[in-house]
């Protein structure tokens, strides 16, 4: 077992995902941030700023350094990449499944307990997999950045009191981080791991769940305007006003059912892994 857990937890695949996403959060924010423009692409050249270009530049990146802006500049990013990240993780549960079930320990557990049992502990692991991630990037954010913050994100307003975000920033962001960093690759990784058990190939199971999210945003979001099933609602909900957080796990509802859905129809067939 404690090969299993090493297996799960220093794979290559956890490592790369992990140090890939810290580090496109912090160069995603070097140029959404406009910290690219206030540092390296400062022109202190310029005419209108003669003779007080340092002065200048200074004052620029002093009004970037708060944390709202910092995180909200990663935004985009996140929606586009953590859905890639989380369906590139479950490749350690087909490995597992292909190969360690039958090796390491299904002989001596009933074969469902062991499915069900190996799934959860890979979602599990991949929610903490990002949100560690976005905590270690939240963190150093909390030590360069000392500009107060002004914008609210009244998201949990109705439940710590007005101006929330702006009174704590860092706690607000780590607690709706929860639902985008932890909650989601948990429902995700859930749903890729479920389509391993119908699909053979490897890639399947990555393309599926990327063309559900992808064209599932386009077709409930733009399509329909019907945004609260759109399954890039869960983590870009932030900027909306008078919002209720608990909608925000709306659009994780179908990628559950189908899940349940297909991990029992794998079951009343008795199929083989």
């Amino acid at each position: 077992m404690k090969e299993l857990t090493k297996y799960r937890l220093f794979n290559r695949y956890r490592i790369i995902v992990t140090v890939a996403f810290i580090s496109g959060l912090f160069v995603t924010w070097f140029f959404a941030s406009g910290l690219y423009e206030a540092t390296l692409g400062f022109n202190a050249n310029a005419e209108d700023i003669q003779g007080s270009a340092k002065e200048v530049q200074t004052f620029l990146i002093y009004q970037l350094l708060d944390l709202d802006t910092y995180v909200s500049s990663t935004f985009n990013y996140i929606s586009c990449i953590v859905p890639i990240l989380v369906t590139v993780l479950t490749i350690l549960f087909i490995k597992e499944k292909n190969s360690l079930f039958i090796n390491l320990y299904v002989r001596h557990n009933k074969r469902r307990t062991v499915l069900i049992q190996t799934m959860l502990s890979h979602s599990v692991l991949n929610g903490l997999t990002i949100y560690l991630g976005f905590i270690i990037f939240l963190l150093v954010g909390l030590v360069i950045n000392k500009v107060p913050v002004s914008f609210n994100r009244d998201g949990l307003d109705w439940l710590f009191g007005e101006n929330f975000s702006i009174r704590h920033c860092f706690l607000y962001y780590l607690l709706e981080g929860v639902i985008k960093f932890f909650v989601f690759p948990y429902i995700y990784t859930l749903f890729s791991c479920a389509l391993s058990l119908i699909y053979k190939k490897t890639y399947q199971c990555v393309i599926v769940v990327l063309i559900y999210y992808f064209f599932g945003t386009i077709i409930f979001a733009i399509g329909f305007n019907f945004v609260l099933l759109s399954p890039s609602h869960t983590l870009a909900f932030t900027s909306i006003h008078n919002y209720f957080i608990g909608y925000s796990l709306v659009p994780l509802s179908i990628p559950l059912i189908a899940t349940i859905g297909i991990i029992i129809l794998f079951f009343v067939r008795g199929e083989e892994y």
